[in-house]
């Protein structure tokens, strides 16, 4: 069974939604392709808006990654990759172009699929 982990991320203040993107997708995200090649087995970025903004129409995050990897073991190897010194000093440099670092939150996620219209075998 796969193993998933979500992070939430938050653009940098200023940054407009256009320019965080395309900066995201334009280099930071081939930056991610790049080192999770042969440790991940899928990569999504998924843009978030909150669905009621409050007063100041700011957000707490403006994108959910997630990143599976075949099993737990796969993504403690890549985590030990990924924070090796070359590897995060990289990351790290890039992120600080336009996420605002300090609002960062990870999570493994545990999937229970629910397809509407099925009936409880019970």
């Amino acid at each position: 069974m796969a193993y998933k982990m979500v992070t939430l991320l938050r653009k940098r203040d200023d940054l407009s939604l256009e320019q965080f993107r395309r900066d995201y997708e334009g280099r930071h995200a081939l930056l991610g392709r790049r080192v999770l090649q042969g440790r991940a087995i899928r990569y999504e970025r998924r843009y978030i808006e909150p669905f009621a903004p409050d007063a100041t129409g700011n957000a707490d995050h403006h994108v959910l990654l997630e990143v599976w990897y075949a099993d737990r073991a796969a993504c403690e190897a890549a985590m030990t990759w990924l924070t090796s010194d070359a590897v995060a000093q990289e990351i790290a440099e890039d992120e600080e172009r336009i996420f605002d670092r300090s609002a960062t939150r990870f999570y493994v996620v545990a999937d229970e699929i629910e397809t509407p219209g099925i009936a409880d075998p019970a």
